[in-house]
């Protein structure tokens, strides 16, 4: 690997490791507030399931249950989905966001926090 390479690929680890830890406080702001239902959305890679064991401590102690939920979109079931909207305090973890791909109307008490954006 040339030194360019090395200095681009520190560059992109610096960065995703910057977006990484504003979502950290995101969800951490998101998380004291009692947001009722949170969505870490990313196709991948991006840290998901590493901030919620990060967090676990802190999900756990104020009332939040967390989970992956990666229903194939050709049976995405729109009724189980109101169900976990309906539920008491959540962190959902998805691919997608279900709100823009299924065109569902995103209820106030949630929130979409797009991983997209990170990449390990």
């Amino acid at each position: 690997m040339s030194e360019m390479q090395q200095l681009e690929k520190k560059s992109n680890i610096d960065s995703a490791k910057e977006k990484y830890s504003m979502h950290k406080q995101t969800l951490q702001t998101l998380i004291e507030n009692e947001m009722k239902t949170i969505f870490l959305i990313g196709s991948g890679s991006n840290g998901k399931t590493y901030l919620l064991n990060e967090l676990k401590n802190m999900i756990v102690s104020n009332g939040y249950t967390s989970f992956n939920y990666y229903p194939i979109p050709a049976f995405f079931n729109k009724s189980k989905f109101f169900e976990y909207l309906n539920t008491e305090k959540n962190i959902i973890c998805m691919l997608h966001d279900p709100f823009k791909t299924h065109n569902i109307k995103k209820p106030e008490n949630a929130v979409v926090i797009d991983m997209n954006n990170v990449r390990f």
